[in-house]
């Protein structure tokens, strides 16, 4: 990574790791000693690092004995587990990411001394309305409203979108005064991960026994994952100039973003190396480093690996794809 020139790197904390029990009675030092050489390691190569709290491994106690996040206490755990971090990490890590896209959880005070700033990170496809019709306009929006609006609306505005509300409004909680002052723009950043664009349009006459609260058609446009493919040559998954393009013009983007006024103040990529994605397991490829998964989990950079070493390096990154 130090290699390629990557002067930040995004890691998730493991809860049960840091109290086994999720309940914060006793700490588990062993797990406090490997994100320290982690982090001490990193910093040593220049790479600054950036946390995130909770990335979905929630301790099985919690769900066990309260429901997990769909009980109020857990809120009380959750603290005792940030500042357990906070106090044993914080004096080098200085980004902090509370929960890593809440939205895949629902559906499937940190000390200022320190000198961090403490934010979360959502996901959300963007939605481009199929027609000009208004239902589609109108269904487009609120696809917005129910990924992105969901989370950051209460922050900013103190209560759900309202076509939430319309929809839903039975199965979401109302919030009093003492909780909306209590979360409203208490946040230092937003991470946004957005892999793709949807084209969204409104879905008529839905049948009555059907649960649609979108009520939207999808027509989806292509990620940036590779599909696995044993059979496939190392050398098709290296030459990854699909991805290298992607990146390009995605980067590009954000570029252009900054310079329209836009308040971005880093980029990430999805992912560094090919892993375990969740749900997919080891079927999809996002890295720009390939794992050997027959062959010890040897690496080899990607051609976006390259690309990307050469663009952070102030050289021409241009879509060759250089894999050595």
């Amino acid at each position: 990574m130090a290699k390629l020139g990557f002067g930040a790197y995004r890691f998730s904390i493991s809860w049960s790791r840091i109290f086994p029990d999720g309940l914060g009675t006793a700490i588990n030092e062993q797990g406090v000693a490997f994100y320290n050489n982690l982090i001490d390691f990193m910093i040593e190569k220049g790479i600054q690092p950036y946390a995130t709290l909770y990335h979905w491994d929630l301790p099985h106690n919690l769900q066990k004995t309260m429901g997990g996040w769909l009980s109020d206490k857990i809120v009380e755990y959750f603290a005792l587990y940030a500042e357990a971090c906070f106090a044993n990490f914080g004096d080098r890590v200085k980004h902090w990411i509370t929960i890593n896209e809440p939205i895949q959880t629902c559906i499937n005070a940190y000390a200022a001394k320190q000198g961090g700033q403490v934010g979360f990170v959502i996901d959300c496809e963007w939605a481009e309305p199929m027609s000009d019709k208004m239902e589609d306009q109108a269904a487009a929006a609120r696809r917005i409203d129910f990924q992105l609006g969901w989370f950051l609306d209460p922050i900013y505005f103190g209560d759900y979108p309202e076509s939430m509300r319309q929809r839903v409004g039975e199965y979401l909680p109302k919030f009093s005064e003492k909780d909306r002052e209590l979360m409203r723009n208490k946040i230092d950043f937003i991470g946004l991960n957005h892999y793709t664009t949807r084209i969204i349009g409104n879905r008529p006459n839905p049948q009555p026994q059907e649960i649609h609260f979108y009520q939207v058609e999808q027509i989806e446009r292509s990620g940036m994952d590779d599909e696995d493919d044993p059979s496939a040559p190392v050398d098709q998954f290296l030459n990854d100039t699909k991805r290298v393009n992607f990146f390009k013009g995605y980067v590009g983007a954000v570029a252009q973003a900054i310079k329209d006024g836009a308040d971005v103040r880093g980029y990430f990529a999805w992912s560094f190396v090919d892993n375990f994605e969740w749900a997919m397991g080891f079927t999809k490829r996002f890295g720009i480093v390939y794992v050997d998964y027959k062959n010890g989990l040897s690496r080899r950079p990607k051609a976006s690996a390259m690309w990307f070493s050469r663009f952070l390096n102030g050289e021409a990154a241009d879509s060759k794809p250089d894999t050595n």
